[in-house]
C-alpha cells in the first residue's frame, strides 16, 4: 500500500498546493511546540536535561540507523536504474554516513543547547535525501517506512528540545499524524527493521 501511494506522495511534495500547506503547517505545528515544549501530540519529555538528552540520543542514533538500512533497501533497485540515479544513490550513501556521525555526538548529559545545532544538521541533511530521491521509481517499502519513522522520530525531537518544526518533517508527517503516533512504537519498529538488516550487528 504504501510502495502504491507514492505517487500521490511526490506530488503533494512537489505541488503548488503542496507548498502552501507546508507553510500553514509549519505555522501552526511551531507555535504548538514554542507553546508547550513538544510538538503536537508528543508528550514532552520529562526529567533532568541530562535525561532528556540521554532519551534524544537513543532516538537520534535509532533514526540514524534506521537511514542505513533504508539504504540497503534502496540498494535492492539500483541495478535497475539509470547511471544518473545510481549517482543519487552514492551521494545519498555519503549523507546517510554523515547523519550516523552528527547522531553520534548527541551523547547523554550534554545541554539541550548543544544538541539543537546537531539536531538541526541532522534534519538538513535528511531533507536533502528525501528530496533526492523523490523521483526514482519503485521505492522499496522498507525504504518508504524507514523515512516516514525517521521524519516522526525527528518532529519529536525537534519538539523535545523546544525546535521550530521544520518544512521537512511538516510536510512528511501531516497535521493530526503527530498525535495519533506512538513514538514508543516508531522507535521499535525501527529498531526492529534495524536488526532485521543487520544494522544493528554491525
Amino acid at each position: 500500500m504504501r510502495t502504491a501511494n507514492i505517487e500521490a506522495i511526490r506530488g503533494r511534495a512537489f505541488s503548488a498546493y503542496a507548498k502552501a500547506q507546508t507553510t500553514r503547517r509549519v505555522a501552526l505545528m511551531s507555535a504548538v511546540c514554542v507553546a508547550l515544549g513538544a510538538c503536537a501530540g508528543f508528550p514532552k519529555l520529562g526529567g533532568s536535561p541530562a535525561t532528556i538528552t540521554s532519551t534524544i540520543a537513543s532516538y537520534a542514533m535509532t533514526a540514524a540507523q534506521g537511514l542505513l538500512t533504508g539504504l540497503q533497501a534502496l540498494g535492492t533497485v539500483a541495478a535497475a536504474l539509470s547511471p544518473n540515479w545510481a549517482s543519487v544513490l552514492a551521494q545519498v550513501g555519503v549523507w546517510v554516513g554523515k547523519i550516523n556521525g552528527l547522531a553520534a555526538q548527541i551523547i547523554g548529559g550534554m545541554q539541550q543547547a548543544a544538541a539543537q545545532p546537531l539536531v538541526q544538521q541532522i534534519v538538513k541533511i535528511f531533507s536533502l535525501i528525501t528530496n533526492s530521491v523523490a523521483g526514482i521509481p519503485g521505492l522499496p517499502t522498507t525504504w518508504l517506512t524507514v523515512v516516514v519513522d525517521v521524519a516522526k522520530v525527528l518532529l519529536y525531537i525537534e519538539g523535545a528540545l523546544g525546535m521550530s518544526t521544520s518544512a521537512t518533517m511538516a510536510r512528511l508527517v501531516p497535521v493530526g499524524a503527530a498525535g495519533a503516533t506512538d513514538i514508543g512504537a516508531v522507535v521499535n519498529e525501527l529498531t526492529q527493521l534495524n536488526g532485521a538488516s543487520g544494522v544493528l550487528a554491525q
